[in-house]
């Protein structure tokens, strides 16, 4: 039950939410993620595992630097699909 419940646990928070839409659009270092949200490196990494334990990113090495991107698909969809 708890594999289940891991992926709304990770999305039940704001940063982390904010987290994942900026790693939809491009993929980043944990320094650049705490940049843009003004966040301690700490704070990031520890939110930034849990969306990668709950299969949300992906984490590679590029020498000293780990680059994150997001296994979630980015689609725009309209609030009103019937006009254009």
């Amino acid at each position: 039950m708890e594999e289940f419940l891991k992926p709304f646990k990770a999305l039940s928070d704001e940063t982390r939410l904010r987290m994942l839409n900026i790693l939809t659009a491009q993929e980043c270092c944990v320094c650049e993620v705490m940049q843009v949200l003004g966040i301690s490196q700490t704070r990031a990494s520890r939110n930034l595992k849990i969306l990668e334990e709950a299969g949300f990113l992906q984490a590679r090495r590029d020498g000293t630097w780990v680059i994150i991107r997001s296994t979630v698909i980015r689609l725009k969809i309209s609030r009103r699909p019937w006009r254009k």
